[in-house]
């Protein structure tokens, strides 16, 4: 079968990560279906892809089941990428897509016969006494605190996969994400570097809070890759995805404002996300042979540049 008969399904694939995946898979000349509710992605995420015969875009909630007729060959869901802001905002939204909606999203992949990847969160392992964390880490959550729409809902989603990985004879794989930046990522997600770029693409001075966050980042490109040679494997997951090195706050800071020429002073900015999560991505250089390529200053080089 030729790579432009196999249909790949990318839910959420009008967001950041979701675009860049869909980009990828039509170079690589595979037929891409997108499907997404917009209500995180954007349709200008999209716009270079629009005139693509390969490439479908369909405007749907998966928490409704998906009808197709036609056979699809993997799906990828990260219908799923909440930021950390969205948690205050729509828990009730976050807690059914990540249950409702992926139970339709595996039936999907029952029917059809499809290879099922699901991006998680690192969020699973909550407010971690573990640094970095390997995936046989089981985390520290609380269940009823203000991120835990995101943060058991993710840790359902992945017990939901396992049990339908048991009953059924499917490849169902998990891949679960670390901090990811680079061009498209929301600017209001409520992240670090998600704030300093805010600010430095304002021509404001970084605001650094007092207490440093140590964190770790990886650019889209390094990440979307990996999900690809997941998809591949036959390693089912789940398995860490993200930047090994752990940056703190005052550097993330120190890279922007020297790549945009803004100052760095003191101030006080909502920090939504937990500090220390970092992985350990051994399993993904032993079963993919993935590492990051990017570094931080080429990786906010490209980033700046898309946002100018």
């Amino acid at each position: 079968m030729f790579l432009q008969e196999k249909t790949v399904l990318v839910a959420g694939g009008a967001g950041f990560i979701g675009s860049h995946l869909c980009r990828n898979l039509l170079k690589s000349g595979y037929k891409v279906m997108c499907v997404d509710n917009i209500s995180t992605g954007r349709r200008e995420n999209m716009a270079d892809l629009e005139s693509d015969p390969n490439f479908s875009f369909f405007e749907h909630d998966i928490n409704t089941p998906i009808n197709y007729k036609k056979h699809i060959f993997w799906i990828f869901n990260l219908a799923c990428g909440f930021t950390a802001g969205d948690c205050t905002q729509s828990p009730q939204l976050i807690i059914e897509t990540l249950s409702n909606g992926v139970k339709n999203l595996l039936n999907l992949a029952v029917e059809k016969g499809s290879v099922f990847v699901h991006i998680s969160s690192s969020e699973v392992y909550g407010e971690p006494l573990v640094v970095p964390q390997p995936e046989s880490y089981w985390g520290n959550v609380d269940p009823v605190g203000l991120r835990s729409c995101f943060q058991e809902g993710s840790r359902f989603a992945e017990s939901l996969i396992a049990t339908y990985r048991k009953k059924n004879n499917l490849s169902l794989k998990i891949a679960r994400i670390f901090n990811v930046y680079g061009p498209v990522m929301r600017l209001d997600g409520g992240s670090i570097l998600a704030s300093f770029l805010s600010d430095a693409l304002q021509k404001r001075n970084i605001r650094l809070p007092e207490n440093s966050v140590t964190s770790s980042w990886c650019f889209v490109n390094d990440f979307v890759r990996g999900l690809i040679l997941l998809v591949q494997a036959k390693h089912d997951g789940p398995i860490n995805l993200g930047h090994p090195t752990p940056i703190d706050s005052g550097t993330i800071a120190d890279s922007i404002a020297s790549l945009t020429g803004v100052g760095v002073v003191p101030g006080q900015i909502p920090i939504l996300y937990p500090s220390n999560l970092i992985p350990d991505i051994s399993l993904a250089q032993k079963e993919l042979s993935w590492e990051p390529e990017v570094s931080l200053d080429e990786g906010l080089k490209q980033t700046l540049a898309f946002y100018r």
